[in-house]
């Protein structure tokens, strides 16, 4: 007997079919990266297909994004202590409330984390611009509060090392 993968699957309630994603809540020190990382998650809701995005007021449910900590940290160091890699690491807590007057929470609030390891050694052929190391770890988080909102699973490891 084999074993083999079991796909998560949908976890939200059958009468949400609509949600909205309004402008995240950015609680780090790291300025304006609410902007992406909402844009990200909207593209990526876009892309997956199976809810619909739409304006707040006709959502059937509302997708609440506070950005918690954003962690800049060399990962390794050449001779002179300079990062010839480095490691972002955004935490953010996601909280999915009915579109209704008194807006319950559907699954209670939870945490989605994302790091991504980029090279940052500019003599190097796969060298990574830190604004693309920063889109890579924003676009990794939104594809991880895609994956949470629809499957409602919480996963403890959350590298990306590409």
């Amino acid at each position: 007997m084999g074993c083999s993968r079991v796909p998560r699957y949908r976890t939200l309630p059958p009468s949400v079919r609509t949600i909205s994603v309004p402008m995240f809540v950015n609680r780090t020190a790291e300025p304006q990266i609410e902007e992406d990382a909402t844009r990200f998650t909207q593209e990526e809701f876009l892309a997956d297909g199976r809810l619909d995005l739409v304006r707040q007021g006709e959502a059937d449910a509302i997708v609440r994004v506070t950005l918690r900590d954003f962690i800049d940290r060399g990962a390794t160091f050449d001779a002179d202590d300079f990062p010839s890699s480095r490691e972002f690491t955004i935490i953010a807590d996601v909280e999915i409330v009915r579109n209704v007057p008194e807006q319950p929470l559907i699954g209670g609030r939870r945490t989605v984390s994302a790091t991504t390891f980029f090279n940052n050694e500019t003599r190097s052929a796969d060298f990574v611009p830190e604004p693309r190391g920063m889109d890579q770890a924003l676009r990794t988080l939104a594809q991880r509060i895609v994956w949470e909102v629809l499957t409602g699973a919480y996963e403890t490891e959350a590298t990306d090392p590409g």
